[in-house]
């Protein structure tokens, strides 16, 4: 619970991994100083923020308020499903590419366009923030039965894993949010292979001929690319458990980003190479999407 006095407040957040945080907030900071994006990895959903008695910073939290009551805010899930015929004569069946915002943004738009000039019709969702680690958020496992695989589906490409370092959320037997395991124990491996494995292989029991995880990209930050070390592990750990699964690395341009980032550093703009991160050191650009 949230405590405060007279010229304090408290921001309470719905962390990702499981536990609620605090922060006395001082009386009298602006309404941007409260309101921030909270860090990847650490808080969802704003649920409660009270004791300030700034005019402007009351109004901004009721609007917030609404806005979570309508589902429009923190925490919902929104799924974006798109449709792609081929360029050209369809010959060699359909694919699905499923995953994160990734695939809502440049990366998705490569991944289709190069396998529609090879014919291929396209199936796309992405649905942002999510991955394997939270299905409360996001249960990729049940949405599978609502994906339209046909007898021609030969392929479906997953891009998850960039927002999986975190605490499991663990399912009852009705798919009803339990405990959680916390990122770095020692079941979190093995559970979030077996998540890996059965997404697998419930795209594979519904038709899809073959299902390949794209691995995590090299990402800027230091200390997410650490903690994406067990995801990408556990996606090899989990493909090998299914017949019809494999995995393909993304990594590999880790040194060029490390020089990407200080030559910003330096402004050094002679021979300067085209960026393959978004200034927010996860999202390919468009050269990135290329390369991967």
């Amino acid at each position: 619970m949230c405590r405060h006095g007279l010229r304090t407040g408290c921001l309470c957040c719905t962390c990702e991994s499981g536990k609620s945080t605090e922060r006395q907030l001082a009386y009298g900071q602006t309404t941007q100083q409260l309101v921030r994006r909270p860090p990847l990895g650490l808080c969802g959903e704003m649920i409660v923020l009270t004791g300030l008695r700034h005019v402007r910073t009351r109004v901004a939290l009721l609007l917030l308020i609404v806005m979570g009551l309508s589902g429009s805010a923190f925490g919902a899930a929104t799924p974006k499903e798109q449709r792609f015929g081929p360029i050209g004569r369809s010959t060699h069946g359909e694919v699905m590419i499923l995953g994160s915002s990734s695939m809502n943004g440049v990366l998705g738009r490569t991944f289709v366009n190069n396998l529609r000039r090879r014919g291929l019709r396209v199936y796309k969702l992405g649905v942002a923030s999510s991955g394997l680690s939270r299905p409360d958020y996001f249960d990729w496992l049940t949405q599978v039965r609502h994906l339209p695989i046909t007898k021609r589906t030969s392929l479906a490409v997953l891009y998850l894993g960039g927002n999986d370092a975190q605490a499991i959320r663990l399912m009852d037997s009705a798919r009803r949010p339990g405990k959680w395991v916390r990122f770095g124990a020692r079941k979190w491996p093995k559970l979030y292979a077996a998540r890996v494995a059965r997404l697998a292989a419930a795209l594979c029991k519904r038709g899809v001929r073959q299902v390949v995880y794209v691995l995590p990209a090299d990402v800027a930050k230091s200390r997410l690319q650490r903690r994406l070390r067990p995801v990408r592990r556990g996606q090899l750990r989990g493909v090998r458990r299914v017949r019809c699964a494999s995995a393909v690395s993304s990594r590999g341009d880790l040194r060029r980003i490390v020089n990407e980032r200080l030559r910003r550093r330096t402004k050094r703009r002679r021979g300067r190479a085209a960026r393959l991160r978004q200034p927010d050191g996860v999202h390919l650009t468009r050269a990135g999407a290329k390369v991967l």
